[in-house]
């Protein structure tokens, strides 16, 4: 006896699949990156700590820090980033994803139009904190090595 998919299984698979066509675009796009870029301060200061922590990373950006995944998932392919690492994580990931507000929307259906603002709200406040975290630093560091 077969059975349909479930909306979840669905969206799970389509999220990787996603994922996975992103990463294939940094993998094989790679090469078309112009020479300054890549040898800029700032590709090959994300590319060390990525290789670090990029299973984090790539997990937390899949139903945390969402609006970061795609250039994670570009940075990942461009890097050359384990494939079968990559994969666990982004599976992990967007299962964690589909889990929790698939079944956030179902626990809590009747109030989803109010803890969609909240949540909105909160993620906005997380993200400012953390651009302004991250400007503190930088500044900081810039006038650390400034000094004579």
């Amino acid at each position: 006896m077969s059975r349909l998919l479930n909306v979840h299984e669905v969206s799970a698979c389509s999220a990787v699949l996603g994922d996975s066509a992103s990463h294939g675009l940094g993998r094989f796009g790679a090469a078309w990156i112009p020479t300054r870029l890549r040898d800029s301060p700032l590709w090959t200061g994300s590319t060390t700590p990525f290789a670090r922590r990029g299973l984090c990373g790539v997990c937390l950006t899949r139903f945390l820090l969402t609006p970061v995944a795609l250039p994670v998932n570009l940075l990942a392919g461009s890097t050359r980033y384990p494939w079968p690492r990559y994969l666990a994580a982004v599976v992990a990931g967007e299962a964690t994803w589909v889990g929790l507000y698939g079944g956030a929307g179902y626990v809590f259906a009747r109030q989803w139009e109010s803890i969609s603002g909240l949540a909105a709200d909160a993620f906005g406040l997380l993200a400012g904190l953390a651009l302004a975290a991250g400007a503190g630093r930088w500044l900081w560091r810039h006038r650390r090595l400034q000094r004579p």
